[in-house]
């Protein structure tokens, strides 16, 4: 017999519902700093998940830094970096640490090398090293099965009109 299903629920940290499709609409940023088209999509789009336990008493700390990164990986990746969703485990209280999600999604492999390497994420690695309760896992996910073209994740309209295709 299989096992049962175990059931994990988190909660939103970043972005909130409210800030969720600015958020994470890819940014491409020109050599005067305005906003420019996202490029076409590539279809070789790559994602991540990333599991983070962190102390209790760290936890405040470790979603600043966190925001931070994330907001940097957006901003400072040249449209590399599509996804970059926070979220933390609905959990007991009682436990001495908290567990947090990171859902990451890249334009390619390349742009996930890429933001590895990034001063704003080896500073991310530095500062919550400490914060950790344990290793933190993470699970690479090489085929994005929906959206299947990096302009969906652009804007909710691209995905939308997939939506009704596929119906």
């Amino acid at each position: 017999m299989a096992e049962p299903r175990s059931k994990r629920s988190y909660t939103p940290v970043f972005p909130t519902n409210e800030d969720w499709n600015a958020v994470n609409t890819p940014v491409r940023v020109d050599e005067n700093g305005q906003r420019i088209e996202v490029a076409e999509g590539s279809g070789t789009a790559v994602a991540c998940h990333v599991t983070i336990k962190v102390n209790k008493k760290d936890a405040s700390a470790f979603e600043k830094v966190s925001i931070e990164n994330a907001i940097s990986s957006k901003l400072e990746e040249d449209g590399g970096c599509l996804r970059f969703d926070i979220f933390k485990r609905i959990n007991d209280d009682e436990a001495d640490s908290d567990e947090y999600l990171f859902v990451e999604v890249f334009r390619d492999a390349q742009a996930q090398t890429f933001h590895s390497k990034t001063a704003h994420s080896q500073n991310w690695k530095t500062k919550v090293e400490p914060m950790m309760a344990a290793e933190r896992t993470w699970t690479q996910f090489d085929e994005i099965v929906f959206p299947i073209d990096d302009t969906m994740w652009a804007d909710g309209d691209a995905c939308e009109d997939a939506c009704e295709m596929a119906w």
